[in-house]
């Protein structure tokens, strides 16, 4: 009878210990989870501060360039190519930006 107390006290301490790790190996994912959202939150919002000053910085060139004569040569300097759809559109490298 003994033995089988110290037998039954043995599992419950060994599920236990099992479901302790189990949580734990949880926690840890979720932690790792969090925090890849969080750097990659800070990324778009960096990303979205360096198109802010951009285009500000191109709405004060396209304001100083005042008629639409030279509208077409800003365009041109700043990599616009004409679209069928919309007005103008940016090519920087990989990436495609629609002026609708």
């Amino acid at each position: 009878m003994k033995y089988l107390n110290i037998l039954k006290n043995k599992m419950f301490w060994t599920g236990a210990f099992g479901l302790l790790t189990c949580l734990g190996f949880i926690l840890v994912a979720q932690f790792n989870t969090h925090t890849k959202d969080i750097y990659s939150l800070k990324d778009c919002k960096e990303n979205i501060a360096t198109l802010t000053e951009e285009n500000e910085s191109l709405e004060i060139k396209l304001s100083q360039s005042n008629t639409w004569g030279n509208v077409d040569s800003f365009a041109e300097e700043n990599n616009f190519e004409k679209g069928e759809l919309v007005k103008y559109v940016k090519v920087t490298g990989n990436l495609v930006v629609i002026n609708k």
